[in-house]
């Protein structure tokens, strides 16, 4: 039960004080009226007028009193009954603040203008256990301060306990806007102290220690996710490739260092949330992409389509500077785009310079080819391993039984075979001599 200021009991009414003696006063009165008259009507018969008159003068003056004397008894009664009317009404008023109180869902305490405790609800001593024995009427604010922070109710006052409650104090009558404290426990509570009009003060305490639990397991999450991004950036920092992923709007979401140094005309920090559009348009207008150079808006809006359709894709594309890079993109269930891009600059130089070695090589070959040609006189040319490189045609004509052999890789020893054996040299091999021996 909150402690509150119960009313005292109504005190004894003038009536209860006189009680028998007021009776017993009536009763005498009543005696000397009865005598009184008998006197009066003794004088009456004597014709003693004087007497009669002082008779009767002594009758009604009695009289006079005793009815003034209950009018005011009257008076002093019906004043205690609505005392004792306003009592009961200030009682029914007194619980009904108890039973609004526990049903408030805030903690409450009332102070008096000397800042003593006047009453405080069950969810205040609920909320303070270690100072609830204290919480009595007229027990002071400080009082109450100095138990609560001796006893380690307050974490920020445990270590620090003086100066705490001479910050806290002054708090408190300088009625600063609500804080936020936090209890033993791992508990918090939202402080809000008001004047009332007669200078008391009222101090209400909510519980919020479910919220700040969720804000600080919030601010753990997203300290844990930060981390998380942060590994996640130096890993994807340390691949060769270049890596940047944009969300389902088609924006900016990460990119690695590898990326940033591709493209150096795009600030990569300040682009993080941007559309992949805006930044498309902003490497043409660095003429960046080679084949767009000239007709960029065609370019871009065909891109843009590609883009928005594709589910996989992996095309070469050439950068300013001659550069050229492998881009890899593909689209996740979520509907991310991932891209991969490799500097493809050194292997195709290199297949370049291979497929410029081959023409030369092939222009080589078809200047010697016409310089046999123009020979009168028959030329085969072969390897080290004995296999025909190449022949010129009259070559072909001296040996034209062999002309369908005369095929580049074809080994010497199976043209002579096939002339010996066919006897193309007019000559038979000798009895026992074998084609090789003979070609030998």
């Amino acid at each position: 039960m909150p402690a509150t200021a119960s009313p005292a009991p109504p005190p004894d009414t003038l009536v209860q004080r006189l009680g028998r003696p007021l009776i017993l006063c009536t009763v005498g009165a009543l005696l000397i009226l009865v005598a009184l008259a008998r006197s009066a009507w003794l004088l009456a018969r004597e014709h003693d007028a004087a007497g009669l008159v002082l008779c009767v003068l002594a009758m009604v003056l009695p009289g006079v009193g005793l009815m003034w004397l209950w009018q005011h008894v009257r008076q002093v009664r019906e004043h205690s009954r609505q005392q004792q009317a306003a009592l009961i009404e200030a009682q029914t008023r007194c619980e009904r603040l108890e039973g609004a109180l526990r049903c408030f869902p805030d903690a409450v305490a009332l102070f008096d203008a000397q800042d003593c405790l006047v009453l405080a609800s069950d969810r205040y001593r609920s909320m303070n256990p270690a100072v609830a024995p204290l919480l009595q009427p007229g027990v002071p604010f400080e009082r109450i301060l100095r138990a609560a922070a001796a006893a380690g109710e307050v974490v920020e006052a445990v270590g620090n306990e003086e100066n705490w409650v001479r910050q806290r104090m002054s708090q408190h009558q300088s009625l600063r806007q609500d804080f936020l404290q936090g209890l033993a426990g791992n508990r918090w509570v939202r402080v809000n102290e008001c004047r009332t009009p007669d200078g008391g003060l009222i101090g209400l305490r909510t519980n919020v220690t479910d919220f700040v639990r969720q804000q600080q397991a919030l601010q753990e999450a997203r300290s844990d996710a930060q981390q998380a991004r942060r590994l996640l950036v130096r890993a994807l920092d340390a691949l060769p490739a270049a890596l940047e992923i944009f969300d389902e709007q088609d924006h900016l979401v990460i990119y690695n260092r590898a990326l940033q140094n591709m493209f150096p005309h795009i600030d990569y920090p300040q682009s993080v949330g941007r559309p992949f559009a805006d930044m498309a348009a902003e490497s043409l207008r660095h003429h960046a992409v080679v084949e767009a150079v000239g007709q960029e808006e065609q370019w871009l809006a065909q891109r843009l389509q590609t883009r928005a359709s594709m589910s996989n894709r992996s095309f070469l594309q050439e950068l300013s500077g001659g550069r050229w890079v492998q881009a890899y993109e593909s689209r996740t269930p979520e509907g991310y785009v991932v891209a991969i891009r490799l500097d493809m600059t050194e292997q195709v130089k290199q297949r370049e310079a291979l497929e410029q070695a081959q023409r030369e090589g092939q222009h080589v070959r078809q200047l010697l080819m016409d310089a046999l040609e123009a020979l009168p006189e028959g030329l085969a040319v072969y390897d080290t391993d004995d296999r025909l490189l190449l022949c010129n045609t009259q070559y072909r004509v001296m040996y034209s039984d062999l002309a369908h052999l005369l095929q580049p890789g074809r080994p010497f020893d199976e043209l002579i075979e096939y002339s010996v054996t066919h006897q193309h040299f007019g000559q038979a091999p000798k009895s026992g001599e074998t084609a090789d021996d003979w070609g030998a």
